[in-house]
């Protein structure tokens, strides 16, 4: 997602399916920085072409968003709120987390469920205006739910990114 950010895109939707085969399918739905859609097949081409570089880039060190959110975003203050819950299959664990909207956003999120050893099995993410309403189902690194020591662990990491920058 840090590559749609330094595109100057804005993430309106996403969602994150698994396949059986074991790989994820991942959508997003992006509007230009303005809140326009994409409208040129040039500007297509070229999130297209630097979405495969980096697919294709393998990189170890995840990139970091540099964009500031806009001064409309900065002007709310969403808190932010997490909850945890077990998912009826019992082999994940529903993070939903709302907070503020900015550039990165799901970024920092990424980066704090990496460092935590925290696996994405599907994801929705939603944005509407300044507020981010993101659900995560989510398991360990062996794929079972998450247990308490883990979901303080998490939230513990996601509160310090998410406060510290809305």
């Amino acid at each position: 997602t840090a590559i749609i950010d330094e595109m100057g895109l804005n993430i309106y939707d996403a969602r994150i399916t698994p396949t059986r085969d074991g790989y994820s399918l991942h959508v997003y739905e992006v509007l230009e920085s303005d809140g326009q859609p994409i409208k040129t097949d040039g500007r297509r081409a070229e999130i297209e072409a630097r979405l495969s570089l980096a697919v294709e880039a393998k990189q170890d060190r995840l990139p970091r968003v540099s964009r500031r959110a806009p001064r409309q975003v900065r002007m709310f203050s969403t808190a932010t709120r997490i909850h945890f819950s077990p998912h009826r299959d019992a082999q994940s664990t529903i993070m939903e987390l709302v907070t503020g909207d900015r550039p990165g956003l799901l970024s920092d999120i990424g980066r704090a469920m990496h460092a935590t050893g925290i696996d994405i099995k599907a994801a929705k993410v939603m944005t509407i205006g300044e507020r981010a309403e993101d659900v995560f189902y989510i398991c360990d690194a062996c794929g079972r739910p998450l247990d308490e020591t883990t979901n303080r662990s998490l939230r513990t990491a996601l509160m310090a990114i998410l406060e510290d920058k809305n």
